[in-house]
């Protein structure tokens, strides 16, 4: 495929190759990567270790495979499969990450809906556009926590461990030492929404995760995640992903 630039993002991709496979080598160290990728685990578990500490990588979750990193991974399940995309960057490019970065399924779920789309993209020579629009998309993922305010950075860290737990933008601008007003105009043009719509953003993230793992009921998620009623927590759900919890569900059990 020919290197496309994309403006919204000022650089170019050259995608070289998007499949979905099951690894051949169980176990691998890398040096100096020659290539950029994206992996999202369909099936099993990988263990990475690299030079600034070790995760393990499950069902759902996304890796971001940088230039020039090394590192050791293993797979450690019976069975492993991954969607997998690699490519070229050139221009201008962001601060990005200089070891592979998990991406938690709870974060990464437009990851793993998109990635289907980009291996169909890429196998049609009409569709180029397609699939350096996902794939920028992707660089999203790994750029925009430093795209961040520092002034609001304690007020996003304070919501992602603590978002089902009640707050008010009183308490967030304390922690930042901001007033409630400058708070709010400063989160939003950081993080593009208000701290209540991120909040709740990371919420129904993480009951997409629940309902993945099929272990709770809907109305235990609901109380889990403190939404006064199951209604409430239905009505949130479906405001963010466009479709109930149980259209979520029984999507995700037809088309896994």
């Amino acid at each position: 495929m020919n290197c496309t630039a994309l403006p919204d993002i000022g650089i170019g991709i050259k995608c070289l190759t998007a499949i979905s496979h099951s690894p051949f080598l169980r176990r691998l160290a890398v040096e100096n990567r020659k290539k950029y990728s994206f992996m999202s685990v369909i099936e099993g578990e990988f263990h990475y270790k690299t030079t600034k500490g070790e995760f393990f990588a499950k069902t759902g979750d996304s890796v971001f495979l940088p230039k020039g990193a090394s590192y050791e991974y293993s797979i450690i399940s019976e069975k492993a499969r991954c969607h997998q995309v690699e490519f070229q960057l050139f221009g201008d490019l962001p601060t990005m990450p200089e070891c592979p970065t998990l991406i938690p399924s709870f974060a990464s779920r437009a990851i793993a809906e998109d990635f289907p789309k980009l291996i169909s993209a890429f196998l049609s020579p009409a569709d180029d556009f397609t699939v350096y629009a996902l794939i920028s998309r992707f660089l999203c993922f790994i750029t925009s926590e430093r795209r961040i305010d520092p002034k609001i950075k304690a007020a996003t860290e304070y919501l992602e461990k603590n978002f089902c737990e009640p707050f008010s933008t009183e308490r967030l601008a304390r922690l930042c030492a901001l007033s409630p007003s400058q708070l709010r105009r400063i989160f939003g043009k950081s993080i593009g929404m208000p701290p209540i719509q991120y909040r709740n953003r990371l919420r129904i993230n993480h009951a997409c995760l629940l309902l993945d793992e099929g272990e709770m009921t809907m109305a235990e998620i609901a109380e889990a995640l403190n939404f006064d009623t199951l209604c409430a927590f239905s009505k949130a759900f479906k405001a963010e992903t466009g479709s109930s919890p149980k259209q979520y569900q029984r999507r995700n059990i037809v088309d896994p």
